[in-house]
């Protein structure tokens, strides 16, 4: 089986321990479980992304590959036969199967283990549709997350050119990021005052957590890192690959989310107007008036006297 053998880090990369021992343990699995769909299906590449594919696993970690075909995916004949032969528990089907694709889903000693089978052609078409810069919110971007920062199996000339292809993110993508997660940002220091009387703390907490989400966004397209706010794990990690940030973007972000939220309305726009001012220093073709109401902005009362003639 081609594919370099990653031993896992000691840290999961914020500080906090990792088990090298149980994640080791998953790439052996991985790596077993690929033999199968080998001998058996003949795909073109297989995959280990996720967690295990990075090197941050743990023990509560599962397993995510993904084969990919020259020609059509196995059917559902052959892939009963892999998982007769690796003896899998609890099968089910994460998603329908349709021309081009589908999925697996079920145990092996207690691990839960997702295999997802895809046409190399399809593959390389939604490769080409994400890098065009046309929809930078898809969720399509955590696909070519797993394919850049994943552990090839097999395949592995097929699987790094898909890597070298993706290792920057184009311009006119990095600008769509910045203008799509702009767009996407509420600013509700400009509705704060009003907001204290519309009994709005579910809402507001909730605008909060998706803005947070949505300053990463903006300062990924800044640093032209792919990104997606679908399962968005690791934050520190993450945020530890962003060279161009504000200071202490991590512990901001969780303030925004951590406590009462005047204080979160506070951090967040301070969030923003420092993300805006990196944008303007180093992508300024982004146009930013696409945000509704900079920072500093405020709602001001009306009064019904004002509308006396």
């Amino acid at each position: 089986m081609s594919g370099r053998r990653r031993r896992a880090p000691t840290t999961d990369g914020a500080g906090s321990p990792a088990t090298g021992d149980a994640a080791q343990a998953l790439v052996d699995l991985a790596q077993r479980i690929a033999r199968v769909y080998i001998a058996r299906c003949a795909p073109r590449a297989v995959l280990l992304t996720g967690s295990v594919g990075e090197g941050l696993a743990d023990e509560y970690s599962d397993l995510d590959v993904v084969a990919y075909y020259d020609g059509a995916i196995p059917d559902d004949v052959r892939l009963n036969g892999v998982r007769a032969k690796l003896a899998a528990e609890a099968y089910r089907e994460p998603f329908p199967r349709n021309d081009h694709g589908c999925a697996e889903a079920y145990r092996l000693g207690g691990i839960e283990v997702e295999v997802a089978h895809f046409e190399v052609y399809e593959t390389e078409r939604r490769l080409s549709d994400a890098l065009d810069g046309r929809d930078p919110g898809s969720t399509e971007y955590k696909a070519v997350m797993g394919i850049l920062r994943g552990l090839p199996l097999h395949g592995a000339d097929l699987i790094e050119q898909w890597q070298a292809r993706c290792a920057q993110v184009p311009d006119v993508l990095a600008r769509s990021m910045v203008e799509h997660y702009l767009r996407q940002t509420m600013p509700l220091w400009y509705f704060a005052d009003a907001l204290d009387g519309r009994d709005a703390t579910l809402w507001v907490h909730q605008t909060l957590a998706t803005n947070a989400l949505c300053v990463l966004g903006i300062l990924a397209g800044v640093n032209r890192r792919f990104y997606s706010t679908f399962q968005f794990k690791r934050m520190r990690h993450f945020v530890a690959s962003l060279p161009i940030a504000p200071p202490n973007l991590a512990e901001r972000l969780e303030a925004i989310v951590g406590g009462d939220a005047r204080h979160g309305i506070e951090v967040l726009e301070g969030l923003v107007r420092e993300s805006l001012e990196l944008v303007a220093g180093h992508l300024p073709e982004a146009n930013t008036s696409v945000l509704r109401y900079p920072p500093g902005a405020r709602q001001q009362p009306w009064h019904v006297a004002d509308l006396d003639e």
